[in-house]
């Protein structure tokens, strides 16, 4: 469930915004956590970049696994997605996100 007033109140952050509009903007929001799998959406990115590189992948939340943090990173290295795929950590202005994302994907195993 999305908390719509939390979203709509919250603090606008203008530099923010004009830097992920730019891109298709795909989120996902949940804690940094093996059973989250994070790591399947490094790889359909890989997959996508090859079709489309102009995209960003945000994966916005807190860090609860810093080894699967670790392992995300090198994923992402090992893919050369450094430019698309962002591990932002926990966001407190969710509403420059949520104004302009193209798609939100959700996760778990």
């Amino acid at each position: 469930m999305i908390d719509t007033d939390r979203i709509l109140n919250s603090r606008w952050d203008k530099r923010l915004f004009s830097k992920i509009v730019e891109d298709f903007t795909i989120i996902f929001v949940g804690r940094v956590v093996k059973n989250k799998a994070q790591h399947h959406l490094i790889e359909i990115a890989n997959v996508y970049a090859k079709i489309n590189p102009d995209f960003k992948l945000y994966i916005i939340g807190g860090v609860t696994d810093y080894d699967y943090f670790k392992f995300l990173k090198k994923l992402i290295s090992k893919y050369s997605l450094e430019e698309n795929v962002i591990l932002t950590g926990k966001v407190f202005t969710m509403r420059s996100f949520m104004l302009i994302i193209e798609v939100q994907i959700y996760s778990y195993v």
